[in-house]
């Protein structure tokens, strides 16, 4: 629309039969207003440029791309902005030529002082083309698990599961390993269940059993890989290992299911008539021979004397 308007008034400015000096003065904020509409109107339009290609069929039959729209856009938007900067130069009549000619000498003082940037724009490029993660994707990134917010030029921003936002640059993110959760089709579920010593081993078998059988009627527990075994024998428990899979890729339900499950557990343990062991804990008290025999001569002192009975001889 301001474009439009500022070829309107350029266009009806000469009926306005101005001074020479004022028409030039006119004519020169209209080449400037003119010149910044068109470029906003290049960004504006490769914005819907970009919404309409994640909308298309092309993007249908090539999810892995997607990524690539939102970045050709700012790469796209970054040239405009030079562009415009390059031409606003030029109609301020400083000389472009010289100006471009001078990057060539600080070219290298340039790219030493931005190869951190330069390095991250390689690195936005590598993950746009080999598609380790996609916005939306919950991710594992070193220690850190979250949710993929905007991948940029610069950093790919992470919201963890505390809820704040994580910023890594994509130079150090191309290096790193990524695991992509939301790629995964089902989500593994594994405890142990640890029965008292005092557990006989008709009991352990029979609990072996209950738990089995309960992950087999599980509707949301799936075959392959199903396994329960007694595993060892702990510091304070006999240790049975559950290693199964769950027919589930959301985590809020897997810990529906997770928690259904271990109460499952334990009252097959209580119907067994056993319990879950509680784990030992050993307490040493050390200290040093005069503290020891004052510790010992003060319990003396505390014991009551003993009266001898009457009639008794002494």
């Amino acid at each position: 629309m301001l474009l439009w308007a500022t070829i309107v008034c350029w266009l009806l400015l000469p009926l306005l039969d101005l001074f020479p000096g004022a028409e030039d003065t006119v004519r020169s904020i209209l080449r400037l207003v003119g010149f910044a509409a068109l470029f906003w109107a290049f960004t504006e339009a490769a914005d819907v440029y970009a919404a309409n290609a994640a909308q298309s069929s092309w993007a249908r039959r090539n999810p892995a791309s997607k990524n690539l729209i939102p970045l050709a856009t700012r790469l796209l938007k970054v040239l405009v902005i030079a562009g415009a900067g390059i031409g606003l130069i030029a109609h301020m009549g400083f000389p472009v030529g010289s100006l471009l000619a001078g990057l060539g000498i600080g070219g290298l003082a340039l790219a030493l002082a931005g190869q951190k940037t330069i390095e991250n724009l390689f690195g936005a490029v590598a993950l746009a083309v080999d598609q380790p993660l996609h916005e939306g994707d919950l991710v594992k990134v070193g220690q850190e698990t979250g949710t993929v917010e905007s991948i940029g030029l610069r950093s790919t921003r992470i919201r963890s599961l505390h809820r704040t936002v994580i910023s890594i640059p994509n130079g150090k993110l191309a290096e790193m390993t990524i695991e992509s959760l939301a790629a995964r089709d089902r989500m593994r579920f594994q405890c142990q269940i640890a029965l008292g010593y005092e557990t006989r081993v008709e009991q352990v078998r029979q609990i072996v059993g209950d738990v089995r059988a309960i992950l087999d009627a599980h509707p949301r527990v799936l075959p392959e890989g199903l396994d329960v075994h007694l595993i060892g024998y702990g510091d304070s428990a006999l240790d049975v290992e559950v290693d199964v899979f769950l027919a589930t890729t959301v985590l809020a339900e897997f810990r529906d299911i997770r928690q259904e499950l271990l109460l499952a557990f334990m009252e097959a343990v209580e119907n067994r008539g056993t319990t879950l062991a509680i784990p030992a804990r050993s307490l040493r008290v050390a200290a040093s021979h005069a503290g020891a025999a004052a510790i010992l001569a003060a319990a003396e002192d505390r014991k009551p004397s003993r009266k001898p009975p009457a009639g008794e001889e002494h």
